[in-house]
């Protein structure tokens, strides 16, 4: 320490441009040439915050009790097309703690869906009773094929159903998901919404 204390001093005393190397050349000594690297371990969310009584009573989100740190260790490496990461999937439930949030995950592409279905798949299961393994999703977009369509048949008394909201929400596909997406590709899945709906 005192032998670089005393070379930079002599270096300040010297050309401009060699102190500021030598200052360069100890400060990447001193933090590792760079943003420093983490392993999976290191790097591990710590949920105990999810599972303390005396904080949320042992209220955990799915996420807390699907990821252990093996899995995560085996997820971490992984990245999709759209550059999403298993923390860009667990962030949201890092971040909130409680069972308010249910799952504590988001996808950023469909492409997360395949890449982290070790933890998707699981959390999907016992959120919405659907296994992504096995099931495989209905498609039937005939109205006429609706079931108690007829408001008499849902409150035949009238007193009960003011009105009636059907959402829907889906992806474009080869186009990421909010969470991943920039302003260019908002902006692509806007023009090919508008066109979509031009030809209704």
């Amino acid at each position: 320490y005192q032998r670089r204390v005393h070379g930079m001093a002599k270096l300040l005393a010297a050309k401009p441009a060699n102190a500021a190397e030598f200052l360069l050349d100890c400060l990447k000594s001193h933090c590792g040439g760079g943003k420093k690297s983490f392993t999976a371990a290191q790097n591990f969310p710590d949920f105990h915050k999810h599972f303390d009584d005396t904080y949320m009573k042992g209220k955990a989100h799915l996420l807390a009790k699907h990821l252990s740190k093996e899995l995560y260790e085996k997820l971490y490496p992984k990245k999709t097309d759209f550059g999403f990461t298993v923390d860009s999937v667990i962030q949201t439930g890092v971040d909130n703690v409680g069972p308010q949030y249910v799952s504590g995950v988001i996808a950023g592409d469909e492409d997360c869906f395949k890449t982290f279905c070790e933890i998707l798949d699981p959390i999907i299961k016992e959120r919405h009773g659907h296994d992504p393994t096995k099931d495989v999703q209905a498609h039937d977009l005939d109205p006429a094929n609706l079931k108690g369509g007829d408001q008499a048949d849902l409150d035949p008394t009238g007193k009960y159903i003011k009105s009636v909201r059907v959402r829907t929400a889906r992806g474009v596909s080869g186009l990421p998901l909010p969470p991943q997406c920039n302003r260019a590709e908002r902006r692509e899945v806007e023009r090919v919404l508008v066109e979509a709906y031009n030809t209704l």
